[in-house]
């Protein structure tokens, strides 16, 4: 055997082979084994309990290949033979490869490390080994009110996705004491996205019990963190059922009572709790002086937008207290109210899966100018009692079909629930007569009048009304469709064919799809990224999260868009691109 294991085919690797220290056929082996299979694999072999030290040794050894390292590390955790001085020393290696891999141990193994061996691999300069620390602490039975803390201290430096998924993982096993630790931290605005989703957890779990102890908790933390109070407060509002109440106690009471007491936005946001929690009435004083001043703020326009529209979410969402709330928040949809106040009025609206809200929604309609009311047609048409009622106020001319536009049409005319896209396409043929079947004939008939000099300038009107909602040219548009940029290049009479029958061709990443969730709700839109858990669909109203879990889904293949009702109106596009 040579002085240096494979030292004569790989002079990196330096292992002495004295007889003393390592078992020569232990040292063949390993070598083989190593070059043959990975070293996870490696690790699952079984050794003699005499070649341990040998292995033990090469674990050690920073001069060998690192490699070799993990797989001996791997076959020692694999025997119970790792013990804790080794996989110490281990997280502090030179290699971020060895690092790695002894969270990973301490991990799938569930070794007990001082925990400030974990703690100090957070601000590891590897995002791998960061990561892996993150995901061995949430290994640990429970964590120390130290480790919370460092994971607090540490999450703002953390700056992707992933790493922040696995703290709001690891967090979520205690998400009330680590809520309460950021809101107490130095700088809570910067755990904004921390706290947000671990506030989301608890009301996903219709957790009423750790509700109440998030409140209590809240309410002793100090005044700096009443941005994301707010945030947690209205995260639960609506993530939480109406049923999901806790047991009311003078403890909860009291705290309700001390964020009342604040002059910040944490009184409004608190408000739709208290009167769904209180069932005894034991604070109905102070909700009926809360309405008459969040009624107040809704109604004054001298009032920044944003409280009038905080103001608008919280009695949304104590509307049973009053049926007045209801009719007087949407109100202000088709007012004077500026354009962005009015949207977030929407949003809120759109959150509540209520029939009486979708008559709202539809009355407002032909008031809304035509940004809002593409917005309030998104909100509208994901439910389908909304849709309907969309509908049968297109029936009885109170919602000129005009203005609706191509997109919404054709959203209306291929919607997922049959019951909706029936009554579209019956109520739409009644209005403006059945579409044309025979495009092939329509083609032939328009491609004489694409081929003659035309009028740019009202081809590029026309595309701006029509076409734009979903397509860019020359970076005007959405991207939700095909880019046109350059299509010039194929011709009037090639192009008269894709307006005039957009679906003939559709590239399959724009396929629409279709997302029935869970509390009836109907989204749809192209999909811009896909996980195990989740999509993210875009459409016209803007991009949309779904977690797969709370729905079902169908793939629809035709184009998002509508082709133009006008004969002039086709032959202007197809001779302006």
């Amino acid at each position: 055997m040579p002085k240096y294991w494979l030292g004569a085919t790989n002079p990196w690797l330096k292992v002495p082979t004295d007889q003393s220290v390592m078992d020569s056929k232990l040292v063949l082996v390993l070598t083989l084994l190593l070059l043959l299979v990975p070293p996870r694999t490696l690790a699952q072999k079984k050794l003699p309990a005499r070649d341990i030290k040998a292995v033990t040794k090469l674990a050690q050894n920073p001069a060998a290949l690192v490699e070799a390292r993990i797989a001996a590390l791997w076959t020692l955790a694999d025997r119970g033979e790792l013990h804790t001085g080794l996989i110490t020393g281990a997280l502090a290696d030179p290699s971020a490869a060895v690092r790695k891999a002894a969270l990973q141990i301490i991990s799938e193994k569930g070794l007990a490390v001082p925990a400030t061996a974990l703690l100090s691999r957070l601000s590891d300069p590897d995002a791998r080994v960061r990561l892996e620390a993150i995901i061995a602490l949430g290994s640990l039975p429970a964590l120390s009110r130290e480790a919370q803390l460092a994971l607090i201290a540490a999450y703002p430096a953390f700056k992707d996705p992933w790493t922040e998924s696995a703290v709001a993982g690891v967090a979520g096993k205690a998400p009330v004491e680590f809520i309460s630790a950021a809101l107490a931290a130095n700088d809570p605005d910067s755990l904004k996205s921390l706290v947000v989703n671990l506030s989301a957890q608890i009301a996903a779990r219709q957790d009423a019990a750790g509700s109440a102890r998030l409140v209590v908790a809240m309410a002793a933390t100090p005044s700096t963190g009443d941005a994301l109070k707010q945030a947690v407060l209205e995260n639960l509002a609506k993530g939480l059922k109406v049923e999901t109440a806790p047991l009311w106690s003078a403890e909860l009471q009291g705290a309700f009572k001390k964020m009342l007491a604040s002059p910040g936005p944490v009184a409004p946001a608190a408000f739709p709790l208290i009167a769904r929690w209180d069932k005894s009435g034991a604070m109905a004083g102070d909700v009926k002086a809360l309405v008459g001043q969040l009624t107040a703020t809704l109604k004054d326009a001298a009032r920044p937008d944003e409280q009038r529209a905080q103001a608008a979410t919280s009695l949304l969402g104590a509307r049973q207290l009053n049926e007045d709330i209801l009719p007087r928040v949407a109100g202000i949809l088709g007012s004077s109210a500026s354009v962005a106040l009015q949207r977030r009025v929407i949003e809120a609206l759109g959150a509540i899966a209520e029939p009486a809200v979708g008559a709202q929604l539809a009355a407002a309609y032909p008031a809304l100018g035509a940004e809002l009311q593409e917005y309030a047609f998104g909100q509208i048409i994901r439910r389908r009692d909304w849709s309907l009622a969309l509908l049968e106020a297109i029936r009885g001319g109170k919602i000129n079909l005009a203005a609706l536009g191509p997109l919404a049409i054709s959203r209306l005319r291929t919607h997922s629930d049959q019951a909706v896209s029936q009554r579209a396409n019956q109520i739409i043929d009644e209005l403006r007569g059945p579409e044309v079947k025979e495009k092939n004939e329509l083609i032939a008939r328009l491609t004489p009048v694409v081929t003659q000099p035309g009028n740019a300038e009202n081809g590029k009107q026309l595309f701006a009304q029509n076409c734009a909602v979903c397509h860019l040219f020359n970076g005007q548009g959405k991207d939700i469709a095909p880019d046109l940029t350059g299509m010039g290049v194929h011709g009037a009479a090639e192009l008269l064919v894709h307006v005039v029958d957009p679906n003939r061709v559709v590239e399959p990443n724009f396929f629409a799809t279709s997302i029935e969730t869970t509390d009836g709700q109907t989204l749809d839109g192209i999909i811009t990224r896909e996980n195990k858990s989740g999509v993210l669909l875009r459409n016209a109203s803007g991009d949309i999260e779904v977690c797969l879990k709370d729905s079902r889904r169908s793939a629809r293949s035709h184009c998002v868009i509508c082709w133009l009702t006008s004969a002039p109106g086709r032959a202007g596009i197809a001779r302006w691109t």
